[in-house]
């Protein structure tokens, strides 16, 4: 008898613990955007320059080209209808450079002349609108840009630099 009711107790007691087991629902991770974020960026940059003179029919083409890195961080925040809102900025070294032949005007080059343009520098801050769909983050950003820019020329003394923005 005391058999009977040791093996009847062990059951009930394994039953009931495989019920709780079965009454926990395994729910899901839910991924959100929001929290912040760093990182590393390297490139390489090239592209088609064109100096204009200010006050005057001279120019110089250049082909300016070189490696770029830098390091960006940012935060997103993302909001219980799944709009996520975020800011960003960013600094990246750049040694991009090119000369080309001075024209005084096209067609015309100045003898001997070279100009020389180089990007130094550039950096961005921007602020994001987006949508999150889980893992997809399909947004809009916009904001300002900043580079370095020296430009010099072996026709006159010095070099002209310069911090533009767009």
């Amino acid at each position: 008898m005391k058999k009977l009711l040791l093996g009847l107790s062990l059951s009930l007691l394994a039953s009931s613990a495989f019920a709780a087991d079965a009454m926990v629902e395994e729910v899901a991770p839910v991924f959100s955007w929001t929290g912040g974020y760093i990182g590393l960026q390297a490139g390489y940059a090239r592209g088609d320059g064109n100096i204009r003179q200010a006050n005057g029919p001279g120019f110089i083409e250049t082909d300016p080209d070189g490696f770029l890195g830098g390091v960006y961080a940012g935060y997103n925040y993302q909001m219980p209808n799944n709009i996520v809102i975020g800011a960003e900025l960013d600094v990246v070294y750049a040694n991009v450079d090119g000369s080309g032949q001075i024209f005084a005007a096209p067609g015309l080059p100045f003898p001997g002349g070279i100009g020389i343009e180089e990007l130094k520098w550039s950096g961005a801050a921007r602020l994001r609108l987006g949508y999150a769909v889980d893992r997809l983050l399909p947004y809009v950003a916009g904001g300002v840009a900043f580079g370095g820019i020296d430009a010099s020329s072996n026709t006159v003394s010095g070099s002209f630099g310069d911090t533009f923005t767009g």
